[in-house]
């Protein structure tokens, strides 16, 4: 049985900890049993990169502020490098496996996946946390997430332009799964005059929304069905508490279909999906020949 005292103690540690927070976390190499050499060689065997420590330990390690890294291999080098190549490919990438969708809507996918939330997230899973070199004791969104582009960099100096693709391809794109394109990424604010726009470019007959169908009106929760038509064929229709949300929901189910991003389409390419023809025009921009890759 613990005497006493103890109870007291640890009520004035909890106490403690609700005046003034938590502890700041430590990072894992002020641990015990902490191996640099053995803790890369996991990191590369676990993403499947072949990486010199050396260039590696670069792109993880924080330069100290007012002090810009001059060597070619340096983390500010590498994070400059890596920003240009991956905007460029994953530009490239949407552009591949989004044609039908307009430049604004491109430009959105793009925006999406290159948020800095969104790559720190993936470094964080990926265990980039715990191989940070800081100047601090906490990693940043910012820092996570730059420590990552400077990675693909550092992959793209070592093993080449198409293993620093494929990992973006295998890491960066996948945060695509499960999002709806127009609802979760793009957000047009007048999905209507993008339709109207469409069928112009088209030479079809402007959408024209009408009323179908109502149901408790004189209630709290009424419900309005709208559809849309071009001349007498009914494009898409819709529901909502109001006939203003009606149509906008059947816009955007016009433009899912139009665009080819509906939630039952195919997936975006990647993964198993990929095949080697959109593999080869992925590629090519980043190979000096015109010999179709293997896979």
């Amino acid at each position: 049985m613990p005497p006493r005292w103890m109870k007291h103690y640890y009520l004035a540690l909890e106490r403690k900890e609700e005046i003034e927070g938590p502890d700041p976390p430590l990072p894992r190499s002020s641990k015990p049993n902490w191996n640099i050499t053995a803790e890369l060689t996991a990191f590369k065997n676990r993403l499947d990169i072949e990486v010199p420590n050396e260039l590696l330990v670069s792109a993880l390690t924080e330069p100290l502020f007012n002090e810009p890294s001059t060597e070619d291999t340096g983390y500010s080098k590498l994070l400059k490098d890596g920003s240009k190549f991956v905007e460029e490919f994953v530009s490239h990438y949407v552009k591949e496996a989004f044609p039908f969708l307009t430049s604004e809507g491109r430009s959105s996918i793009c925006d999406f996946l290159l948020l800095d939330s969104n790559i720190a997230y993936l470094a964080l899973n990926l265990g980039y946390n715990d191989l940070l070199q800081l100047t601090g004791l906490r990693s940043s969104e910012k820092v996570l997430a730059e420590s990552l582009v400077a990675s693909i960099e550092a992959i793209n100096l070592s093993e080449g332009p198409v293993a620093a693709a494929k990992f973006i391809l295998n890491f960066l794109v996948p945060q695509l799964v499960g999002k709806d394109i127009i609802d979760d990424i793009w957000k047009p604010s007048n999905p209507m005059a993008l339709l109207t726009e469409s069928f112009k470019i088209s030479g079809k007959p402007a959408p024209q929304a009408r009323l179908i169908q109502q149901c408790g009106v004189n209630t709290v929760t009424p419900i309005y069905y709208v559809g849309l038509f071009s001349g007498k064929d009914l494009i898409a229709k819709s529901g909502a508490e109001s006939i203003v949300l009606a149509e906008t929901d059947a816009a955007k189910l016009a433009l899912k279909h139009i665009y080819h991003v509906h939630t039952l389409s195919k997936s975006p390419p990647m993964g198993n999906l990929l095949n080697q023809d959109f593999l080869n025009k992925l590629f090519y921009p980043l190979i000096d020949n015109k010999t179709a890759l293997s896979s």
